[in-house]
C-alpha cells in the first residue's frame, strides 16, 4: 500500500463527510481560508503548494517575512491569481522575555520598537510586490503578539490581524481593537522537538472538531464558538515532508463540497470588519 492509500485509509474521512453533509441538511455553508507561513522564496515546496491551491480552486494566503523575502517571488505571486501575500512580522526573530512563549511582538518590547518594526516590514513588503499587493494584515510571528498591539496597528497602516485559535479565545480587548481578525484554527504540524505532521486521524478530528463548533455554536468543552467564525488551515510549506503532501491531496477535494465555502483574505477582512 503506497502513503496515500494508508492516508486515505488510516484518516477518518467517514466524520468529516457527516460533519459536512450535516451542515448541507441545515442548510449552511462553512467558510474556510488557508494560511501558510514563512514565505521567503520561490522554492520546489513554494511551487508545489501553488500547484494545489491552483488545481483544487482554493484561495491561499503566503504570510510573508519581509526581511528575508527575495524579489522574485512577486512575479510568482503576481502570475498565481490564487495567491495573496500578508505580513509575517518584519525578521520573525523572538524578542520574548525568557521562559515566557515566543513572540517578535510581545508587550514586553517598548511599542516604539515594535511599531518601528512592523512599519520597516510593511515598507519592504510593498517595495517587492507593489502598493496594491499586500494585504495589510499582520500574520503574527508564533502566533502571539502583546494584548496591546492590536489597537496599535493602524498606526502603521495595517487594518487586521491573524494569529492562531478562535477569536474568543484572546480577551474583550482584541474585541474593541479597530482591527479585522482572522485567525487559523487547524495546525498542520507540531513544533517540538522538531517540525513533524500531527497524523491523517488527529488532523482530520482537529478540523472536524472546529467545523462542529461552529455549526452547534459551542465547542466540546461546551464553551460558546461564533457560528460565523471562518475556520482557518495553517500549513508551513517550508517544512512539509512527504505525508502532510499527501494528506493535504486527500484532503482539498474532499473540501470541494456544497457546505464549504473558500474565500480569499481580503474578503474575510471586509467581513470581519472592525468594532
Amino acid at each position: 500500500m503506497g502513503d496515500h492509500d494508508t492516508m486515505m485509509a488510516t484518516a477518518p474521512w467517514a466524520l468529516l463527510d457527516a460533519e459536512l453533509t450535516a451542515w448541507r441538511q441545515a442548510g449552511r455553508q462553512v467558510t474556510l481560508w488557508w494560511r501558510d507561513d514563512d514565505a521567503v522564496a520561490i522554492t520546489p515546496a513554494l511551487e508545489r503548494l501553488a500547484a494545489l491551491s491552483i488545481h483544487h480552486d482554493v484561495p491561499l494566503t503566503l504570510a510573508v517575512i519581509p526581511a528575508f523575502v527575495e524579489p522574485p517571488l512577486a512575479s510568482f505571486v503576481d502570475a498565481t491569481p490564487s495567491l495573496s501575500v500578508a505580513q509575517h512580522g518584519h525578521t520573525h526573530h523572538n524578542h520574548a522575555l525568557a521562559n515566557t512563549p515566543a513572540s517578535e511582538f510581545p508587550d514586553s518590547r517598548p511599542m516604539e520598537d515594535r511599531l518601528a518594526d512592523l512599519s520597516a516590514g510593511w515598507r519592504r513588503l510593498t517595495d517587492v510586490f507593489g502598493n496594491a499587493v499586500p494585504v495589510p494584515m499582520l500574520v503574527a510571528p508564533y502566533n502571539k503578539v502583546g494584548a496591546d498591539l492590536p489597537a496599535a496597528l493602524p498606526a502603521v497602516g495595517l487594518s487586521a490581524l491573524s494569529v492562531h485559535g478562535a477569536r474568543a479565545q484572546w480577551g474583550p480587548a482584541w474585541g474593541t481593537a479597530p482591527v479585522a481578525v482572522v485567525n487559523t484554527h487547524v495546525d498542520l504540524l507540531r513544533w517540538r522537538p522538531d517540525a513533524q505532521f500531527i497524523g491523517a486521524r488527529k488532523a482530520v478530528r482537529r478540523l472536524v472538531a472546529a467545523l462542529q463548533a461552529r455549526r452547534l455554536g459551542r465547542d466540546a468543552n461546551d464553551l460558546p464558538q461564533d457560528p460565523d467564525e471562518p475556520v482557518g488551515l495553517l500549513t508551513h510549506h517550508r517544512v512539509h515532508a512527504a505525508d502532510i503532501w499527501d494528506f493535504l491531496a486527500a484532503l482539498l477535494p474532499r473540501l470541494k463540497h456544497p457546505a464549504v465555502r473558500w474565500c480569499d483574505v481580503r474578503t474575510l477582512i471586509q467581513e470581519a470588519g472592525a468594532p
